[in-house]
């Protein structure tokens, strides 16, 4: 099937983290359409905690020299959001710019693209939850090699990326003691305390890594605290609480000194423990590299006016971030994780020329 009929069906699945059924169904749909239309491809299947992923090569090995890398969940949306519809020559649905659209024309372009090179495409089912069983887990297989990795799931709209920032998740944990609500003078309420703490860090962070608050700089690390949870009842007071900090940085320099803020602060207090949940590293990429340089001919040859930037969210190519002939190119799409995502048809088309082309592009 064309890669727009293609689109369509990945868009049909209701990939989401919760429903692991509907992530098996769709690797084993992907699976049966590469096969009919190469029975030559070698094909292995994972299944790391239970998450489902699947990875095609042209030969039997585990050298690759450029690996096509995508995801195919989805984050949660309303059951309408499933049903792909076209409108003014875009396709409408959860999942078509993050990243189904740009998956088909990887799937197509990756079945019908001859080369003697050991070409892999890889695709996963656990990006959106953090990719550790997908993608990182296929980053740490033993006999794993790669000359390239190309992953469209990054900035939009013909943006060659050649940076993405870097994250950790960390829990700050209070412990109270619990008493009843009415009388809160005999505990020690572990939100109060957390809500306290919380203040003196994200004071600290803004004095230490930004300088003028009315115009942040987008290069600079970014602090937000995502998630609060603590107590069990209205009429007591709670014994303990934790909140969730998202940090965000290009430079390791940054990551460093904001976790020794953290830990110093801590410190001073009894009642706080520090906890680090998940990390990614940043993507940091030079156009002088000899497979970036190769692409960018590509995009030339294809009369695409390309922008080049850097991001500041993250993706799966930070389990490769040690790979310096990283492709990361997305067509033109928009409202990811949003009610009215989308991705722009021709453009899609023209992203799955450029794919073939990758492909088969020859690098010393």
């Amino acid at each position: 099937m064309d890669t727009i009929t293609l689109c369509k069906k990945l868009l049909s699945y209701r990939t989401t983290s919760d429903k692991h059924e509907e992530l098996v169904s769709i690797i084993n749909f992907v699976e049966k359409y590469v096969t009919f239309a190469s029975p030559n491809i070698f094909i292995k299947r994972f299944n790391h905690n239970n998450s489902p992923s699947i990875l095609f090569t042209r030969k039997n090995s585990l050298k690759i020299t450029k690996l096509l890398l995508g995801h195919l969940d989805v984050v949660p949306g309303e059951i309408k959001n499933f049903t792909p519809r076209v409108k003014g020559g875009k396709i409408y649905g959860r999942g078509t710019c993050d990243m189904k659209g740009v998956d088909a024309a990887m799937i197509n372009a990756f079945i019908s693209t001859n080369t003697n090179e050991n070409v892999a495409l890889y695709l996963s089912t656990d990006e959106e939850v953090g990719g550790e069983d997908g993608a990182g887990y296929l980053s740490k297989l033993k006999d794993l090699s790669y000359k390239s990795i190309y992953v469209p799931d990054s900035m939009p709209d013909y943006t060659l990326t050649i940076g993405q920032k870097g994250f950790e998740e960390i829990n700050l944990i209070a412990t109270g003691k619990p008493a009843h609500g009415s009388e809160p003078w005999l505990g020690e309420n572990a939100i109060e305390i957390l809500m306290d703490n919380a203040i003196k860090i994200k004071s600290e962070f803004d004095k230490h890594f930004i300088s003028n608050l009315e115009g942040r700089d987008m290069n600079k690390p970014t602090m937000n605290i995502g998630m609060i949870k603590g107590g069990t009842a209205i009429n007591q007071v709670p014994s303990s609480a934790y909140l969730t900090l998202d940090i965000r940085y290009f430079e390791e320099k940054e990551k460093n000194e904001f976790l020794n803020l953290i830990k110093n602060l801590a410190k001073k207090s009894s009642n706080i423990r520090v906890s680090r949940t998940m990390s990614g590293n940043p993507i940091s990429l030079s156009l002088e590299n000899e497979m970036i340089l190769a692409f960018i001919k590509v995009l030339k040859l294809n009369k695409i006016k390309y922008k080049i930037g850097k991001e500041l969210g993250s993706s799966d190519a930070r389990f490769f971030a040690k790979c310096k002939g990283c492709i990361m190119f997305t067509p033109i799409c928009g409202g990811a994780h949003e009610d009215i995502e989308w991705i722009n048809i021709d453009s899609l088309k023209k992203f799955e020329k450029i794919t073939k082309d990758y492909i088969r592009m020859n690098v010393s």
